[in-house]
């Protein structure tokens, strides 16, 4: 069954938010699956599980990379670099399944909706984010499960080893941040947590090109 078939989507009023002092699933914040809402005991949110780039219609990640160069006799001088991907937050897990049917064998009026964001944003882990100058993900306001398409700066003086990383490490480098409302001690609050990005390989098809779409792959 697919896990989509029993979340429900439904418009939620401004109060409703996720009771954050309280997590069903896990004691983690990094991995809660799923939350109670702060007033209605039959409505659930269920929270990502995971990222994943998206793939374009030839089959190719939706993951481009490309650098400003200046070509000169004595060598190359990268301008700017940046990277852009297009990715979904996902709800499939096993794990989450056995929580809703959990949920609904006590609570036969269970409800459960997707959590609502109001922001995303991509970070690389720990020491990858020195590479970084900023990224550019779209503002949403509403479930998580649509795509997104974000862009990342590069610093153009780390670019090279930037793309070392990347093809080296894919997975473990890139996380997905979401921001969104959750009620605890009395109050509405900020929150944010994170998923790692699955990078798929990146070794097969050219994802890195210069300004005039000419693979890098011959320097990587």
């Amino acid at each position: 069954m697919k896990i989509f078939a029993v979340i429900l989507f439904f418009p939620l009023f401004a109060s409703a938010a996720p009771r954050m002092d309280s997590a069903v699933g896990s004691e983690t914040a990094q991995l809660v699956t799923i939350l109670p809402d702060h007033e209605d005991p039959n409505l659930y949110y269920v929270f990502p599980q995971s990222s994943e780039v998206l793939r374009k219609s030839d089959g190719r990640q939706d993951f481009t990379y490309i650098e400003t160069r200046k070509y000169r006799p004595w060598g190359i001088r990268v301008e700017s670099a940046e990277l852009a991907i297009g990715m979904r937050l996902s709800y499939e897990t096993d794990a989450l399944k056995q929580k809703i049917a959990e949920i609904r064998s006590s609570n036969k009026s269970a409800k459960f909706t997707a959590v609502t964001g109001f922001n995303t944003s991509v970070e690389g882990h720990q020491y990858v984010n020195q590479y970084f100058l900023d990224s550019d993900c779209p503002k949403i306001a509403g479930p998580l499960e649509v795509p997104v398409y974000c862009n990342i700066r590069i610093k153009p003086e780390m670019s090279f080893g930037f793309r070392q990383l990347i093809i080296g490490t894919q997975a473990r480098v890139l996380s997905y941040i979401y921001h969104f409302y959750g009620f605890s001690n009395g109050s509405m609050n900020e929150y944010a947590f994170s998923v790692p990005l699955k990078v798929g390989s990146l070794d097969h098809s050219p994802y890195f090109f210069d300004q005039f779409g000419h693979p890098l792959e011959e320097e990587i």
